[in-house]
């Protein structure tokens, strides 16, 4: 019994209980099997609401009430519980990233790769293989005799012949047994493995290069391995060489990405093709003659050259919408205060903001402090962003004291003194706050200082910041 809506064509059917065969053979309730299998296939292959491709509570019930007034040999409530955890197992997998990966591939390969990832261990396999001992026969002892001349000659008997080409199906049930063993995956294997694939694909195993580039220096995988159909090997690998906190600093920086903290002006930049908006403006180059508007052409030839020399013919100007290139100074708290969770989380935020330094053509600066400030690092070009990155995977903690003001003063020395390579850069303060900050903003002389307090306070820091954020370690687990 399948607990999806969705009506399989028989060619598909064939090729779904032949790929079950091979990937999880099981001699016992093969229809649950087979069932189970179509249903992952189905949610695979609907392309709008998988949600709604999966049966109601009551429309199982009412299957499984069918079944058993139809064959009056099965446990009906054990069944429904069966059935209603069968369910509620892929209304939760197909809200889980492996399955959001898994269903941009062709539907019978995303349910292969499946079975394969959770299939049961080998040994349960052949157990279920074994052939069961049969009765003994009546045979006279000349057939014995036979048998054994035949076993002798290296010939096999009618019999062991068809033994051979049974197909599993002898002990089906017809998908009544209610038995998790007899599933094409070992729900044990998904429950321990589902977590780690998870953080992994969340941390950009598979589409972020400077995630990717790092584990095949740390973990030898080399880029062709990176693919879903490998993901088992890929956890393992990463279990086997990376730290858990280094894979969860990639995980806070990715989840950063999509919880932006930071957030630059926009501003109307003038484009070649038609984008976001269309204004007019004057002419100021030659070569933007065929952007004239129409009207334009009205003028007789002397009033028209007149206005062409003096700039004042009027053309359609595309716009669109840009982000503001702008200069971020990032000062990251390293002190004793911040160990554990609090300092993975301010590697994985400054971590998210070198990788916006290439994505944004942005400037990005950026200096540990503890008692006092550490060395300066700049952050413009690929190969800049991938050095930093090791830096901040390495878990930089001093274990020093905690002196925010002094950090801050040094920084705003740093952009005011020399305005041309810091580029009028605004101060992005990653802490924890636990530290008294007396400046007023007076002080800060012109520069925008953003804050983001982890697991804490910091009265004073609120008081002149641009931005104040306050934030616990483990909002993103």
């Amino acid at each position: 019994m399948r607990i999806t809506k969705l009506l399989l064509e028989p060619e598909e059917i064939v090729e779904i209980e032949e790929l079950t065969d091979e990937i999880a053979s099981t001699n016992k309730d093969i229809t649950l099997a087979y069932d189970f299998a179509k249903d992952a296939y189905a949610l695979f292959k609907e392309k709008i609401n998988k949600r709604r491709n999966i049966k109601s509570f009551w429309d199982i019930f009412s299957d499984i009430r069918n079944q058993y007034t139809k064959f009056h040999m099965m446990d009906l409530m054990k069944n429904v519980d069966f059935y209603g955890r069968i369910r509620n197992f892929f209304r939760y997998f197909i809200t889980s990233r492996l399955f959001h990966e898994l269903d941009k591939l062709d539907p019978l390969e995303a349910l292969k790769i499946f079975l394969n990832t959770f299939q049961p261990p080998q040994e349960q396999q052949d157990q279920q293989q074994t052939p069961q001992p049969q009765p003994q026969s009546n045979n006279s002892d000349k057939d014995e005799d036979d048998k054994e001349d035949e076993e002798e000659k290296g010939e096999e008997s009618e019999e062991d012949k068809q033994n051979k080409k049974q197909k599993p199906q002898q002990q089906d049930q017809g998908g009544r047994s209610a038995d998790e063993d007899n599933l094409p995956i070992d729900m044990s294997q998904f429950t321990q493995k589902l977590p780690k694939i998870e953080k992994a694909l969340d941390s950009g195993l598979l589409d972020k290069e400077d995630f990717q580039a790092y584990l095949g220096q740390q973990a030898g995988i080399g880029h062709s391995e990176f693919k879903i159909g490998n993901i088992v090997d890929l956890i393992d690998k990463i279990s086997k060489r990376l730290s858990a906190k280094e894979l969860e600093i990639f995980y806070v920086a990715r989840k950063k990405e999509a919880t932006e903290l930071y957030r630059r002006d926009e501003i109307l930049e003038s484009v070649p093709y038609p984008d976001d908006e269309m204004s007019i403006k004057t002419l100021s180059d030659p070569t933007e003659i065929l952007k004239l508007i129409p009207t334009q052409y009205a003028y007789d030839d002397n009033i028209f050259m007149q206005k062409l020399v003096k700039h004042e013919l009027l053309i359609r100007d595309y716009q669109a919408r840009r982000l503001k290139r702008q200069a971020l100074y990032l000062l990251i708290d390293v002190s004793g205060s911040m160990s554990g969770s609090k300092n993975i989380y301010a590697c994985g935020v400054a971590l998210a903001f070198v990788r916006q330094a290439i994505t944004e053509g942005s400037t990005y600066f950026l200096r540990f402090f503890d008692d006092s400030p550490h060395q300066l690092y700049t952050v413009t070009t690929q190969e800049e962003a991938e050095n930093m990155s090791k830096i901040l995977i390495r878990e930089p903690f001093s274990g020093g004291g905690t002196d925010i003001e002094n950090a801050m003063r040094k920084a705003i020395e740093d952009i005011t003194k020399s305005p041309e390579k810091f580029e009028k850069a605004e101060i992005m303060i990653i802490s924890d706050g636990e530290d008294d900050v007396s400046l007023r903003k007076t002080d800060l002389q012109g520069v925008k200082i953003h804050s983001t307090i982890i697991d804490g306070k910091n009265k004073g820091l609120e008081l002149i910041s641009e931005t104040y954020t306050e934030l616990r370690s483990d909002e993103l687990n």
